[in-house]
């Protein structure tokens, strides 16, 4: 069975990557164009599947938070989404994000992660056009699971309702 190709995006670039075999590798800078040309060689080079891939943000360009609500918190996400809104240094554009809710004597204890969308999305955009299927949309850090965050993986998400979509 063929594994999916893993693609880091960095601040200069992203990162193209076998999933079995880390010596097989290859950068595509940021300001390079035909992205899906470029993964489509890599592809058949490492013999991986043909279509489908994995995304991972690395860690420089995620925003990380960790703050406290009471228990008292009638809607976590609405609560959530405004320290979104409040604490994250990206202007006027909605970033991908997630966050992980503890509860704790007298609180919840809330972690967040976002990531800028506009840089991701003009990466994700040029993917499917090209073709290929997104897996998903992970931190770096979650691309090798251990025992310790095995429990606590998460993806990226776009806040509001999830909606399927298809590309013909």
């Amino acid at each position: 069975m063929k594994e999916p190709v893993e693609i880091i995006i960095s601040k200069h670039g992203i990162t193209l990557c076998h999933p079995t075999d880390c010596a097989k590798s290859a950068f595509i800078a940021r300001d390079e164009k035909g992205i899906g040309g470029s993964i489509g060689e890599f592809i058949k080079f490492a013999n991986a599947a043909a279509t489908t891939i994995t995304l991972f943000v690395a860690e420089e360009l995620l925003f990380f938070k960790a703050f406290e609500l009471p228990l008292d918190t009638s809607d976590l996400k609405e609560a959530v989404s405004y320290q979104l809104e409040l604490t994250t240094p990206f202007n006027d554009e909605t970033p991908w994000y997630n966050f992980e809710a503890v509860r704790a004597p007298g609180r919840y204890q809330i972690t967040l992660y976002a990531a800028q969308s506009g840089y991701i999305d003009v990466y994700i955009q040029e993917m499917i056009e090209a073709g290929f299927q997104l897996s998903g949309l992970y931190p770096e850090s979650q691309r090798f699971v251990c025992r310790l965050n095995r429990k606590n993986q998460w993806g990226l998400l776009l806040p509001g309702r999830f909606v399927k979509a298809y590309v013909f």
